[in-house]
């Protein structure tokens, strides 16, 4: 008797310890998407800022309007939301005008993930040259 018992003990501990395993991973309706996140400082009053980034929004619908489709983009308050597909890839987020610095935040699809450093550094390059 005493094997048996021992036996179940350990196929016990086996078993709490699968679940734990188990669990710790995310669940399949979780969707980990990797995130961008810059802060572009800017000595402008809120309004030039606005200004300035409604400007380029124009200037760069107009100058990849070949490689970029679907481009979505509105204001509420002094946050732009936007979106666009290039190369069937969904990049969104939104920019957040603040007294002494322009935040971008959004959402990069994983096909773009491994793009994160470049995207970062070309947005954070673009956007310091209008808030400059």
């Amino acid at each position: 008797m005493r094997k048996k018992s021992r036996r179940c003990g350990v196929i016990h501990q086996w078993a709490v310890l699968f679940r734990r395993l188990v669990t710790s991973f995310p669940q399949p309706c979780e969707t980990i998407v990797p995130k961008f996140n810059l802060t572009i400082p800017h000595n402008y009053s809120v309004e030039e800022a606005k200004s300035r980034l409604e400007r380029f929004a124009e200037s760069m619908k107009a100058k990849f309007q070949d490689q970029v489709k679907d481009m979505e983009q509105s204001w509420d308050d002094n946050t732009l939301s936007f979106g666009f597909k290039t190369l069937g890839i969904k990049i969104a987020g939104e920019m957040t005008v603040e007294e002494e610095a322009l935040k971008v935040t959004g959402d990069l699809p994983f096909a773009a993930a491994m793009f994160k450093g470049k995207i970062e550094t070309e947005m954070k390059e673009q956007l310091g040259r209008i808030m400059s």
